[in-house]
């Protein structure tokens, strides 16, 4: 560049400079100044990132479940709070008693309709009744999650546990360990799909399967520990030897072992008990050679899967519609593994 040039642009960089201070408020920042200026811009920056940060998920979600009486139930509604409380803090949760029957649940439904939240998490009772109750609520605009047990709608997300699957493991875990010639009898829940599904599956992997072993007899407690207990008391009464209890859930397997204790306490430890969930009462049972195994359900887990669902609907990514957890047993080999689970979801409540 020649000289003539630089003298030109350094001369209009002067009358430019000489311009801006004669022009009535205007005039060239200081270091000071622009410094000040660029942390104003970060603080609101900083603010702006809190305030979005403060404001994410802060969704309103109902969860119904279908019995809070039930130690299952409360063992699950339990671990959905859990794992809101520490992942989600900003989730407004609300959590409705479906009471244990079909009408207290359509109730709960239609109560959380009306305080239009923005997800509904159900633990159904009835996944035929139930379908119009959930229709309204995806009609108002607001999705629905169903946890444990699914909406036979074929639409609607859901977690739950594979009943049939959990069948044929009690099943095989009998066929593989039960005496030749043993005579078993099996108390079921209610005559809905879960009992029905795990019915299904004893009779493939046990009763089938091991023709030598008798079925004495089978009746609904309604997955209470008293009517088990009942219903064990006259079985043993009735029945002169019995090898094999198939139960549907611990709870029920539980109220057959308080009426052998109470009845025919020898038969304690020799008599193989089977029931299903995995619970704290049912470890302390397998863990003290009273109670021989139960299907695992990782309730925790099937919490977690079904909150992750609603806030990926809600925020609307990805998310898979329908899961259901693996299935596997608890008993003498790995109840010590199952119990800290519990204690470390604070389900620990004997």
């Amino acid at each position: 560049m020649s000289k003539v040039k630089i003298t030109l642009i350094i001369g209009l960089v002067f009358m430019i400079a000489a311009a801006m201070a004669i022009i009535p408020g205007c005039k060239t920042a200081t270091a000071e100044e622009t410094t000040a200026a660029a942390e104003t811009t970060a603080a609101a920056e900083t603010t702006a990132a809190a305030t979005e940060a403060s404001a994410e998920n802060a969704y309103k979600v109902i969860i119904i479940g279908w019995n809070l009486a039930d130690q299952y139930a409360k063992w699950l509604m339990n671990s959905f709070e859990q794992y809101l409380k520490s992942d989600f803090p900003n989730v407004e949760y609300t959590i409705l008693d479906g009471k244990g029957a079909l009408e207290g649940s359509l109730s709960a439904m239609e109560q959380a309709i009306v305080q239009k939240p923005d997800l509904i998490i159900l633990q159904p009772i009835d996944p035929d009744a139930q379908v119009e109750s959930v229709k309204s609520a995806t009609d108002a605009g607001i999705p629905v999650v169903a946890v444990n047990q699914k909406i036979n709608d074929d639409k609607t997300p859901f977690v739950s546990t594979d009943f049939y699957a959990e069948g044929l493991a009690l099943g095989e875990y009998f066929a593989n360990n039960i005496k030749e010639n043993a005579n078993v009898v099996i108390i079921k829940g209610s005559p809905i799909p879960p009992a029905m599904d795990r019915r299904q599956g004893v009779q493939e992997n046990l009763l089938d399967k091991r023709k030598d072993v008798t079925l004495l007899d089978e009746q609904f407690a309604n997955w209470a520990k008293e009517e088990a207990l009942k219903i064990m008391e006259d079985w043993l009464q009735k029945y002169p030897e019995i090898d094999g209890i198939v139960a549907q859930s611990d709870e029920m397997a539980l109220g057959a072992l308080e009426a052998i204790r109470g009845v025919r306490s020898e038969m304690i430890g020799k008599v193989m008990i089977g029931g299903n969930d995995g619970s704290p009462q049912g470890c302390v049972g397998i863990q003290a050679g009273e109670y021989t195994c139960s299907v695992w359900n990782d309730v925790p887990m099937m919490a977690k899967m079904a909150v992750d669902k609603g806030i990926a609907i809600l925020n609307g990514t990805d998310y898979e519609a329908f899961e259901y957890l693996p299935v596997s047993m608890v008993d003498k080999s790995n109840v010590e593994d199952i119990i800290k689970i519990h204690k470390d979801s604070d389900h620990w409540d004997l």
